[in-house]
């Protein structure tokens, strides 16, 4: 290491060996070096890319199944509060003073 305080310095990682080197000045990472780093087939990438993708149309069929779902509950719920006004149209909603 150098001893001014305006040149760029390095930080290994002793785990994995990897490098980060800063700029004090600019107080920035200026360049970072992975020495693990194995390389990948185009197969493999495509695979890769193609799982996320699937993994991606999931997630979004799980979501609508579950707004399908929320939109049954609501429903539901919506259909329970009005039996229940209608059951007794004269009794006061409940108000935030009354818990006091």
């Amino acid at each position: 290491m150098s001893s001014r305080k305006d040149e760029v310095f390095m930080i290994r990682c002793e785990c994995c060996g990897s490098a980060i080197h800063v700029d004090p000045v600019e107080k920035a990472i200026y360049y970072t070096e992975s020495k693990n780093k194995k390389k990948r087939s185009m197969e493999e990438v495509v695979e890769d890319v193609t799982s996320v993708a699937d993994r991606a149309g999931d997630k979004f069929d799980a979501g609508i199944a579950a707004e399908e779902k929320r939109e049954d509950y609501l429903e539901d719920l919506f259909r329970k509060g009005m039996k229940k006004a209608e059951e007794d149209p004269d009794k006061k909603p409940p108000s935030i003073w009354d818990y006091d």
